[in-house]
C-alpha cells in the first residue's frame, strides 16, 4: 500500500492524488467499508476497556477498608458540616431570644462535638486531613446571624438548621449507599439517626419562627 501511495504521489502529484483517492473512493464504497470498520473498532475497543472497568470494581468490592472517591469527599463534607453546627451554635447560645433555641443549640454542640471526635480518627486512616474549621459560605451565615439578635436570629438559626440538617443527611445517606470504606460506613449508620432526629427538632421549631 506505501509502494501504491508513493507510486500515485509521484504520478499525479499533491493535489491529483486527493482528487485520484477520491474518485477511487466513491466508485468502490471505500468510504463507506472504512466507516464500518471504524465504528466496528470503536464498538470492539469500548467493550475491551469496559470490561477492565469492571474487572476494577470487582476487585474494589472485594475491598472494604479502602476509600473511594464518595468516602474521601464524604471526610471532608462531614468534617465541615460538624464545625459548621458548633460554629453557628455556639453564637446561638448568646443571641438567641429563645430558651428552647438555646436548649437546641446546646444539644447540637454536644453532639456534633462528639461526632467531629470520631471523624478525627478516621482522617488519618485514610490519608486525610480533615478541616477544623467551617467551611467559607458558612463563616459569610455565622456574620450574618451575628447582626441579628432575640426573635430574629432564632428565625434564621432554625431555618438554616433545617438546610444544614437535611444536606447532611443527603451526605450521610450517599456515602452509605456508595461508599466503599466499612469504617466510614459504619460512622455515617452511627451518626445519621442523630442527624436526624436532629433535622425533626428543627422542623418543629421553625414552625414557631415563620
Amino acid at each position: 500500500f506505501k509502494k501504491i501511495i508513493t507510486y500515485c504521489g509521484k504520478s499525479f502529484g499533491k493535489g491529483s492524488l486527493n482528487k485520484f483517492f477520491i474518485a477511487k473512493f466513491k466508485k468502490s464504497n471505500f468510504m463507506k467499508v472504512i466507516s464500518k470498520l471504524f465504528l466496528t473498532g470503536i464498538t470492539a475497543a469500548t467493550v475491551f476497556f469496559a470490561s477492565f472497568d469492571k474487572e476494577d470494581d470487582d476487585n474494589n468490592g472485594g475491598d472494604n477498608t479502602t476509600p473511594n472517591s464518595t468516602d474521601i469527599s464524604f471526610l471532608t463534607q462531614a468534617s465541615y458540616a460538624n464545625h459548621n453546627e458548633i460554629a453557628l451554635s455556639q453564637l446561638a447560645l448568646t443571641k438567641a431570644g429563645s430558651d428552647s433555641v438555646r436548649t437546641f443549640a446546646q444539644m447540637l454542640i454536644t453532639d456534633h462535638t462528639a461526632a467531629q471526635t470520631a471523624l478525627d480518627s478516621l482522617g488519618p486512616a485514610s490519608g486525610q486531613n480533615l478541616p477544623d474549621s467551617l467551611d467559607s459560605a458558612h463563616a459569610v451565615i455565622r456574620t450574618q446571624l451575628d447582626s441579628l439578635s432575640g426573635s430574629s436570629f432564632d428565625s434564621a438559626f432554625i431555618h438554616q438548621q433545617v438546610t444544614d440538617h437535611q444536606m447532611a443527611i443527603n451526605l450521610f445517606e450517599n456515602v452509605i449507599n456508595n461508599g466503599n470504606a466499612a469504617a466510614i460506613k459504619s460512622y455515617a449508620n452511627t451518626y445519621l439517626p442523630k442527624l436526624q432526629s436532629h433535622k425533626q427538632m428543627a422542623d418543629s421549631l421553625v414552625s414557631h419562627f415563620q
